[in-house]
């Protein structure tokens, strides 16, 4: 973390920097600061597509209510997508999360199976399927709080 802080104090246009602490404070449990963090590197490189990606998911999965933003989850995943062009399998199953966190459980249920369509990893399929019954079932995706 001292590192991160350090180099956003010598560069403070350093999205990486940002980035990159976002993810540790994410694994913290900081999840509000972690969100500020994503805010910023995109700030810093609006064409972040994994800032995006990051963002849109704890947008949409976060187990606080006070985070959770499904409308802001789905503009960022959408520009994810679009800045990969469409291919990368994680930031539409991000998308996917973010169209059940506002209740468009069809739109869901669709982008995760055209997830499941794309080159994922094996230990991946289970998680994606998992997913994909929730949407099918009406319930949206969250993760589980850290311990």
């Amino acid at each position: 973390m001292a590192d991160f802080n350090e180099a956003i104090r010598i560069n403070p246009e350093f999205s990486d920097a940002y980035y990159n602490r976002g993810v540790l404070n994410l694994a913290k449990g900081n999840t509000a600061q972690a969100v500020a963090d994503f805010n910023e590197a995109i700030h810093c490189n609006p064409k972040s597509d994994k800032a995006y990606n990051i963002l849109a998911w704890v947008l949409a999965t976060s187990p606080d209510d006070g985070i959770r933003n499904g409308a802001k989850a789905v503009e960022y995943a959408t520009k994810a997508c679009k800045l990969t062009g469409w291919t990368n399998p994680g930031w539409i199953d991000s998308l996917a999360a973010a169209y059940a966190e506002i209740g468009k459980f069809d739109e869901a249920f669709e982008w995760e199976r055209r997830c499941l369509q794309l080159n994922i990893a094996k230990n991946d399929v289970e998680e994606i399927r998992k997913r994909l019954q929730l949407f099918l079932d009406h319930h949206a995706f969250r993760e589980t709080p850290n311990s």
